[in-house]
This record gives structure tokens, sequence and C-alpha cells, in this order.
């Protein structure tokens, strides 16, 4: 026993001196801060950017083919008139629509072609808001679609005419992180 146990402290002795001798190499990284309590990011339902242009109207909803209700976050956004966010809870069975922006025929140059942007932040239940792949177990369905009959008071007319229908793709769940930090006395 008590050769295996000098065999040992040699090794140890041994490493630690090469380790000196050798030196740290200069091409280490260099050290940076952390992110411990980095917060989870829901999933969401993401539509690929597009243009908004004279005369359209936008409708962006979802289905609940869930047995439970669904918690979601509609949101559309727009560069220079900001973003309408619209959070609901919709029920097994039903259809909810977001928010939405139409596009005035004739509108001036700087209102005529508005680059868009929609989501659908599933908020609640875990199965939705966890969720890896669309549908899966979320069974939350969604589409934006784009139409251009827009009267002149910004109201939709009722008939979808060159309509453009878009569907979603799934930013998965992206779980937090807490890494605990043990401080060290002296």
């Amino acid at each position: 026993m008590h050769r295996a146990g000098a065999f040992a402290t040699r090794t140890v002795r041994t490493a630690i001196a090469a380790a000196c001798v050798l030196g740290l190499p200069a091409s280490l990284p260099e050290a940076c801060a952390a992110d411990f309590f980095q917060q989870a990011i829901n999933a969401t339902l993401a539509f690929s950017p597009t243009n908004l242009g004279d005369g359209q109207y936008t409708n962006l909803c979802a289905l609940n083919m869930n047995k439970a209700p669904v918690t979601v976050n509609f949101v559309l956004q727009t560069p220079g008139l900001g973003t309408a966010p619209l959070q609901t809870t919709i029920q097994p069975g039903q259809l909810a629509c977001g928010p939405q922006f139409s596009v005035l025929r004739n509108a001036n140059a700087q209102l005529s072609d508005l680059q868009l942007r929609a989501t659908i932040e599933l908020m609640s239940p875990d199965d939705c808001s966890q969720a890896t792949e669309y549908p899966g177990k979320c069974r939350l369905i969604a589409s934006l679609e784009i139409a251009g009959d827009v009267t002149g008071e910004f109201q939709f007319s009722g008939t979808f005419t060159d309509r453009i229908h878009l569907e979603p793709v799934l930013l998965p769940f992206v779980p937090g992180r807490r890494i605990p930090i043990t401080p060290v006395v002296p």
C-alpha cells in the first residue's frame, strides 16, 4: 500500500512540475463573462418577412386543435410604425386572430411598401411553450393572410382579392440555464 501511495504522489508532483516548466500557451482564449441566468425562450411560430403593399390587409390567425386552452402572443411588426402585440387564450377547437395592419390605397410613398414581420409566441401550456416540432403535441396551426382589398377608411371590404397565404416555421423552445455559483470564502 505504501508503494502505491508513493507512486501516486510522485506522479502528481511530476505532472505539476511539467506544467510549470512548459508554462501556459499564449493562444489560450481571452476570459469573458458568462451568462449564468439565461432566460428560457418560448417556442415561436415565425413567418418569413414580407412586404405589405398599397391597399393590402393582413390577417394573422391560429386554430387550436388541442384539447386544452392555448395562450399565445400574436406580434406584427413594421419598421417605422412599431409593434402590435396581442396576448390571448384560444379555447379548444377555436380560431383566434391577432392584430391587423392595412395600407390605404394610394397612400403616400412612405407607407406604400411596408416590411412586415409576424410571429406567434406559444406561451402555455408546456406542450406549446416548449415545443420542438410543428404542430407536434401543441396542435396549434397558424397562417398569415395578406389580401388586396382595403377601402379608403382602412377597412377590409369583405372580399379577398390577390390573396397571399403564408405558413409559419417553428423556432423551437430554448431552455434557460441557472448555474449556481458557490462563493469561495478564504
